[in-house]
């Protein structure tokens, strides 16, 4: 015959190891959302960066008076595992 004391150190060992991975879990989801909302706000930001970026190159007349959109060229990379989006701005160098 079974061992009702051994039983119930079994059910009570697998109750705290279920409390322990729910725990666990929820930490994770924390840290997870987390990073999200993280990620998130460097978005928004980048998106602000880049109007400004292309507000400026419209609105920032060249030596000729015209307008010059191919003074800075942007370049974004994304990945979507990593890290957030870069910028990578190339062009002539002007004073602001």
């Amino acid at each position: 015959m079974l061992n009702l004391s051994s039983i119930s150190e079994d059910k009570n060992k697998s109750a705290r190891q279920v409390l322990d991975l729910e725990r666990e879990t929820l930490q994770l989801r924390r840290e997870l959302q987390d990073t999200r909302n993280k990620k998130e706000e460097a978005d928004q930001k980048l998106l602000h960066l880049s109007n400004m970026l292309r507000r400026h190159e419209t609105s920032d007349p060249s030596e000729d008076g015209k307008t010059s959109v191919d003074s800075l060229s942007t370049i974004t990379t994304s990945s979507s595992v990593a890290a957030p989006p870069r910028v990578i701005l190339s062009g002539p160098v002007t004073d602001l």
